[in-house]
């Protein structure tokens, strides 16, 4: 099983900008998250929220982007989760206030949960099992993975 993180060049494109500003407001090298399990991408983003692909249908538009593939244990993710949320939508409000409220009204408001819309550090860390998934960033992912997997390698997406 492969924890996927990924870092976008800064580029024309739009949803470069939002890439760029989900790793300043993260402290991150990392934009995105993502599970892949036999050749299988699970995943939540925008526009069309938590679904999974062909890992050779999510590599396409992402050329030049810097992925990181950790190899974890099987036991570590719940596959299942991604079953139960198929379709549910990306979750905006919660980047809203992780971007733009004050650090000191940020943990009430994200401790709520309004809807069963999940970004995509928070559908992983749900998946992982972990407590308060709409905490963790890529990075937290990312350290995480350090504990229990290893890095399997870095590669750019051609």
């Amino acid at each position: 099983m492969q924890i996927l993180l990924t870092s976008r060049p800064l580029s024309s494109k739009p949803i470069s900008l939002v890439n760029w500003l989900t790793q300043v407001k993260t402290q991150s090298p990392f934009d995105h998250v993502a599970i892949e399990h036999e050749g299988i991408v699970y995943e939540s983003v925008v526009k069309v929220g938590v679904h999974k692909l062909l890992f050779k249908d999510w590599v396409v538009g992402r050329e030049g982007t810097y992925l990181f593939k950790y190899e974890i244990p099987a036991t570590e993710i719940d596959l299942s989760v991604f079953d139960k949320y198929n379709n549910s939508g990306y979750d905006i409000k919660a980047n809203l206030i992780y971007f733009f409220i004050p650090k000191k009204w940020k943990k009430k408001l994200l401790s709520k949960k309004w809807d069963n819309d999940f970004f995509c550090s928070e559908i992983t860390a749900i998946a992982m099992r972990l407590k308060d998934p709409s905490f963790y960033t890529p990075t937290d992912i990312a350290l995480l993975c350090d504990e229990c997997g290893y890095l399997l390698n870095i590669d750019v997406i051609q």
